[in-house]
């Protein structure tokens, strides 16, 4: 299969459908998330899609594989969540070449998910760091993660 993969910046009329999307995301891999937990931090999301660029990725206009936020410096991936339909089929690794080619160095993964480390490290990032909370200091330990950087 041949990936064709488009994006596009998303706008706050996109953010109903990008919930919608990370909530299915979200369900089907942060199984360590509490339904409480999960409540908030979607509530959360609007005021973090604007801090981020934030991009949809499709092969179609009307079907949404994915959608990333970066820091507005370009270096650091905040947030990447493909829809479980698309889990496994390569769109992952295909936007990650893209963020990659635009300047992407660093990312975080909560330590309960290890597949999305192995994720990333089968793309290139080496563990750097780890926290014992997460960005919100939730007690959700975070790996960071940096491209190509060397292992300690």
């Amino acid at each position: 299969m041949t990936i064709k993969l488009k994006s596009r910046l998303a706008q706050p009329n996109d953010y109903p459908e990008l919930l919608a999307l990370w909530e299915e995301s979200v369900k089907a891999s942060h199984h360590f998330l509490t339904a409480d937990e999960r409540a908030a931090i979607k509530a959360e999301l609007p005021y973090y899609f604007q801090a981020v660029q934030l991009v949809i990725w499709y092969e179609t206009p009307e079907d949404w594989i994915a959608f990333s936020g970066v820091s507005n410096e370009g270096e650091e991936l905040e947030m990447l969540f493909i829809a479980p339909r698309y889990f496994r089929q390569g769109y992952g690794q295909k936007i990650i070449g893209q963020l990659l080619a635009q300047g992407l160095k660093k990312v975080d993964v909560n330590a309960e998910n290890p597949a999305a480390q192995k994720f990333y490290e089968t793309q290139g990032f080496y563990v750097v760091g780890k926290s014992a909370t997460d960005g919100q200091g939730r007690a959700h330990p975070l790996v960071h993660l940096a491209y190509h950087t060397k292992k300690e």
